[in-house]
């Protein structure tokens, strides 16, 4: 929705910098601000999470980020 809402200028959001790249109509401002690193999780159930397919998921996608 903010990505929605700054492509029609009503207003600005942060976002990713290829997100920015797929719509011409965005710009990048205050570029010199420091961001923080963001820490994330990647969870499941607990009762999926030795499914062999989630495993495989979860041990590529953790492999990736």
């Amino acid at each position: 929705m903010q990505i929605e809402l700054a492509r029609q200028s009503a207003g600005i959001c942060v976002t990713h910098l290829p997100i920015i790249k797929r719509f011409p109509e965005l710009q990048i401002i205050l570029a010199d601000v420091p961001i923080p690193e963001l820490e994330f999780w990647l969870v499941c159930h607990g009762d999926v999470q030795h499914n062999r397919k989630i495993r495989l998921m979860m041990d590529f996608l953790s492999s990736r980020f």
